[in-house]
């Protein structure tokens, strides 16, 4: 019994010396791991606390250096990196990333040659929140362009038959509507904005609590492209400065690359100029501007609003879909 007794104490005694050694092994392979895989970490300098994913932007404006380094955004003045950006929902928010401080802007109404003769008012939600951009159609511009934008403001633009907003016939489609458009993108360098409907089959599906367009779902085309009013818009084509509102020359669906497939081709329908150095091309014209000191503030916001970053070295920070989302709720002619 007594030896029974003593192989079992040093059966247990070799199985925790087993478990001891094993423990010790665990820990030196962990050790071993964490210090290979700390020599290829970067440490920050002496006293020096380690910076913020993305704060490369703020680094090298401060040794002056972001030419130097590629780093586009940091020339611009862009930061990225959650810990160095502001609340995308704070109406404060800039694009750059940082909250605005003291900023003395001119929300004066631009007064132009061009007389308004109709106000498109559009209700829109900056992340759930109302505001209003009332916009002045001009009177003196190509008449078919104003009828386009009337179209789209009402009963909706449409190139197919009228049959397929019926049932019966096959197939189905339905106008584009500038209610169910949004703010598509933001150019924070030129002080640009982008609105459109993103896409023709989605609003549909929307319209009736579906999660996607049925099968037999027809978007609308693009219009024939109009044709040029000769000498009747070429002072007003010229025009540069902050609230204008333009469209293509050849018509609302042509700010896009002609190649979008007709479900997205309606995503660019017209831009709008804020405080920026923008500088329009020859294809655009414009048609109208924003009206309303409270519409010039709404205006403000969204050209300054922070937008999802896009591939360094490429196409840069400073232009993009907004990081909230913009929505067009209703639209009212008057």
């Amino acid at each position: 019994m007594a030896n029974r007794a003593n192989n079992n104490n040093n059966n247990n005694n070799n199985n925790n010396n087993n478990n001891s050694n094993n423990s010790k092994s665990r820990r030196s392979l962990l050790k071993h791991c964490l210090l290979t895989s700390a020599a290829f970490l970067p440490f920050p300098s002496s006293g020096a606390s380690p910076e913020a994913i993305g704060s490369a932007e703020r680094l090298c404006r401060q040794k002056g250096n972001c030419l130097e380094t590629r780093n586009l955004d940091g020339a611009l003045g862009f930061n990225w990196g959650g810990a160095d950006r502001c609340d995308a929902r704070d109406p404060k928010c800039r694009t750059n990333g940082r909250l605005e401080d003291g900023e003395v802007v001119d929300m004066t109404v631009p007064v132009y040659k061009s007389a308004c003769f109709k106000t498109v008012t559009l209700i829109v939600t900056i992340d759930r929140s109302p505001s209003t951009l009332k916009l002045g159609l001009y009177k003196d511009v190509d008449p078919n362009l104003i009828k386009q934008f009337l179209d789209i403001s009402t009963d909706g633009l449409s190139t197919t038959s009228k049959l397929l907003f019926e049932e019966g016939y096959g197939e189905t489609s339905s106008p584009v509507l500038l209610s169910t458009g949004e703010l598509t993108e933001v150019d924070a360098k030129s002080q640009l904005l982008t609105f459109g409907v993103k896409s023709q089959g989605q609003s549909y599906a929307k319209k009736f609590n579906m999660s996607k367009p049925p099968e037999e779902y027809v978007p609308q085309e693009r219009p024939r492209p109009l044709e040029r009013v000769p000498g009747g818009s070429d002072e007003i084509k010229e025009r540069v400065g902050k609230g204008l509102v333009y469209v293509s020359e050849l018509g609302l669906g042509y700010l896009n690359n002609p190649t979008t497939p007709d479900d997205a081709a309606f995503s660019s329908l017209f831009e709008i100029s804020g405080w920026g150095p923008f500088k329009p091309g020859k294809e655009l014209v414009p048609i109208g501007q924003v009206v309303g000191e409270e519409s010039m503030e709404t205006l403000y916001r969204l050209c300054n609003l922070p937008v999802n970053k896009r591939i360094k070295g490429i196409v840069g920070g400073s232009n993009g879909r907004p990081l909230v989302n913009v929505r067009i709720e209703d639209v009212k002619v008057e």
